[in-house]
């Protein structure tokens, strides 16, 4: 009686492995769910560029971009500004100040919420890898308030 019950035993186990295998193979063999499917997002279409770091997001701007200039660059900012603006600094891939533009915002800077901005960079005459710095304006000078964001980009 014993026999037959290690024979039972035996065979629950190996239908266990089988259904385990059998499994594992039709869960390989199912098309994936793929996330932009199930949150609606067409993948061909042109997705929304944006960078955010620490107290800034830039909307219109991702590394590595190739631009055009002139061009317009929006985002929000958190306490970046001084007397209503703060420096933009466009350079080349060796480091020369291309152009300095100030970014600004159409609404009341004095305050400790998000408030947006916009940059426009100059026309300049320049083809090639090069960045774009955000900065924040600190007269302070202390280095302990100093905030930038640097972008790779590709002047166009």
């Amino acid at each position: 009686m014993e026999t037959k019950h290690i024979k039972s035993f035996g065979t629950i186990i190996i239908l266990g492995i089988v259904t385990i295998i059998v499994a594992i193979v039709i869960t390989t063999l199912r098309e994936p769910v793929v996330m932009d499917q199930v949150l609606g997002i067409d993948p061909l279409a042109e997705q929304p560029a944006v960078i955010s770091v620490g107290n800034i997001t830039i909307d219109n701007l991702v590394q590595n971009q190739v631009i055009t200039t002139p061009m317009t660059i929006t985002g929000t900012v958190k306490v970046w500004f001084f007397e209503g603006s703060f420096p933009v600094f466009v350079k080349d891939s060796n480091g020369n100040q291309l152009a300095v533009a100030l970014a600004s915002s159409p609404v009341d800077w004095m305050t400790a919420d998000p408030i947006p901005f916009t940059v426009t960079i100059p026309a300049i005459n320049y083809q090639g890898p090069g960045t774009i710095t955000f900065q924040k304006d600190n007269p302070s000078g202390e280095p302990q308030f100093d905030e930038q964001v640097v972008v790779n980009v590709v002047f166009e």
